[in-house]
C-alpha cells in the first residue's frame, strides 16, 4: 500500500476536507490564527468550553474517568449559551457532544431577504487540492444554483496558502453585496471580523466544515470531538478494551487535531486496560507518519493493539507495520480515501478498523438546505450546525466502497445519499 497523499494535509478535510489540510498547510506559520478549542470571539462574549482536554503524551486511560462503559463513546459537555440544543433533546445533545465552539444564538435568526428572486450566492473557497474538494465544489455550485430564486452563483478561489487572497475575495463579495456568502475559511479566526462586516451589510455568512465561534456566521460541518470519541470507542471494542493504542497527531496546534484527540482520550479513559500513547506527530503527511511509527516500533518491541489518527495518515501507519513485519493494529481512520477502504475490504479477515466519513453530496445538500431556509425567511436558531460523521465498520463497509477503486485510489468516499446531516435533522434548527 504505497500511497502518497498530496491530499494528506488537507485531510483534516474530512474531515476529508475537516479543516482542510489547508489549515494543516498553514498551521505551522498561522497556528495562532487557526481554529483551536478557544471559544472566545472578537464579536462575542468570551466563553470557556467545557469539553475535556487532550491527554498528555502517554496516559493510562482509567485514571480520570473510571472504568465503566469501555467501548462506548461518553457524553461530553459543550457550551450552549443559546439554550437551543438542550431544548431539543438527546438526539441533538449527542450530536453536539464535546463540540469545541460555543453554540450562540444566531445573528440571522430573524433574517428576512429584501427580495424574493434574483439572488446571487458568492462562494469563496480554496483551490481544490484533493478529491474531496474537487467533488464538493461543483456539487455545491449546482445545488446552490438549483435553489428557487437564485439566479447566479459566483465562485472565487484562492491558493491553498492564499489566506490574504481569500480575505480580499470575501471583502469583494461583501462590496458586491451578494445575497449570501458561502465560504470555506482557510483559517477561521481571521474571518470572524469579515462575518461581522457581512452581517452588518445584511449578508448571511456561511462557513463550510470549519467552525467559526461567532453568532455572525452559520457554520455547518462535522463534530470532530464526537468523531474522535466514536472512533476510539470503536477501536476499544475491536481490541477488547486492552493494549497499547498509538495516537498519531497531525499538527497538534490545529483545531481538528485537538478536537479529535479530546474525543479519543475521553473514550479511551473509560478503558482501564488501554494505554494511549500520543507522543507521535505525523504532520498530516504520509511519509512523516510512516517514519514516526517506524521509529516507535524499533524502540518498542511490545505488541501494539490499535492506532488512531485525525486525518490522512493511515496508509503511512499501515506501511510502517508491514515494513517491519508486525501485525496490523486495529485502525481508527478519519475520513478515509477509497484506497484505504479497498485495502480494508481485501484484508477483511485480518484487518480491523473503524472509520468516520462524510461525503461531498451530503455537504453540498446540507449547505444548500441552509441557504434555501435563509432565502425564505427561516433563519437559523444557532451559530453552528454540527453532527458526527458517519461511522463505518465491517458491517456496513460495503456501502462505502468505491466501485473499481484499488488500494492506491485517492478517490473520495461518498457513501449512501443522506448518510449525514439530513434535512430532517437540520429543520428543527431553523425558525419556522
Amino acid at each position: 500500500m504505497d500511497r502518497h497523499r498530496s491530499s494528506a494535509l488537507a485531510r483534516w478535510w474530512g474531515r476529508s476536507l475537516a479543516c482542510l489540510l489547508a489549515i494543516a498547510a498553514l498551521a505551522v506559520t498561522l497556528a495562532a490564527c487557526g481554529k483551536t478549542s478557544s471559544n472566545s470571539s472578537p464579536t462575542s462574549p468570551a466563553a470557556t468550553t467545557t469539553a475535556t482536554t487532550s491527554a498528555a503524551a502517554t496516559t493510562t486511560a482509567a485514571a480520570s474517568t473510571g472504568t465503566s462503559g469501555c467501548g462506548t463513546a461518553p457524553s461530553l459537555p459543550f457550551h450552549d449559551p443559546s439554550g437551543v440544543i438542550s431544548s431539543l433533546g438527546s438526539t441533538y445533545e449527542t450530536a453536539y457532544s464535546g463540540n469545541p465552539d460555543p453554540i450562540y444564538a444566531s445573528a440571522y435568526a430573524n433574517f428576512k431577504p429584501k427580495k424574493s428572486s434574483g439572488f446571487t450566492i458568492g462562494m469563496a473557497f480554496s483551490q481544490a487540492v484533493n478529491s474531496f474538494q474537487a467533488d464538493t465544489i461543483p456539487l455545491l455550485q449546482k445545488d446552490l444554483a438549483a435553489i428557487k430564486g437564485v439566479s447566479h452563483v459566483t465562485l472565487l478561489s484562492a491558493p491553498i496558502t492564499g489566506l490574504t487572497t481569500q480575505i480580499q475575495q470575501v471583502n469583494q463579495l461583501i462590496q458586491q453585496h451578494v445575497d449570501v456568502i458561502v465560504a470555506e475559511p482557510l483559517v477561521p479566526q481571521p474571518f470572524i471580523p469579515l462575518a461581522a462586516k457581512a452581517e452588518k451589510a445584511g449578508i448571511p455568512f456561511i462557513s463550510v466544515i470549519n467552525g467559526m465561534p461567532t453568532p455572525d456566521a452559520l457554520s455547518i460541518g462535522p463534530n470532530a470531538t464526537a468523531d474522535g470519541a466514536n472512533i476510539a470507542a470503536g477501536v476499544a471494542k475491536l481490541i477488547n478494551g486492552t493494549g497499547t493504542v498509538l495516537g498519531v497527531h497531525g499538527i497538534p496546534s490545529t483545531g481538528v487535531d485537538h478536537a479529535e484527540f479530546t474525543g479519543y482520550s475521553a473514550s479511551f479513559a473509560k478503558c482501564p486496560g488501554v494505554k494511549f500513547d500520543t507522543s507521535l506527530v505525523g504532520q498530516f503527511v504520509v511519509p512523516v507518519a510512516k517514519q514516526q511509527v517506524l521509529t516507535y516500533l524499533s524502540n518498542h518491541p511490545q505488541p501494539v493493539a490499535g492506532a488512531v489518527q485525525p486525518a490522512g495518515m493511515t496508509s503511512g501507519i499501515i506501511q510502517a507495520f508491514d515494513q517491519v513485519g508486525r501485525p496490523q493494529p486495529a485502525h481508527g481512520i478519519g475520513e478515509p480515501v477509497a484506497g484505504e477502504l479497498a485495502y480494508w475490504n481485501e484484508h477483511m479477515s485480518t484487518f480491523k478498523a473503524v472509520a468516520a466519513v462524510i461525503g461531498p453530496q451530503d455537504v453540498a445538500r446540507a449547505v444548500s438546505f441552509a441557504v434555501a431556509q435563509l432565502l425564505t425567511a427561516h433563519g437559523p436558531k444557532v451559530s453552528e450546525i454540527v453532527q458526527p460523521s458517519v461511522l463505518v465498520t465491517s458491517a456496513n463497509l460495503s456501502q462505502f466502497l468505491v466501485p473499481g477503486a484499488g488500494t492506491s485510489s485517492q478517490a473520495t468516499v461518498e457513501g449512501p445519499p443522506n448518510s449525514w446531516m439530513t434535512d430532517s435533522f437540520m429543520a428543527p434548527l431553523f425558525n419556522k
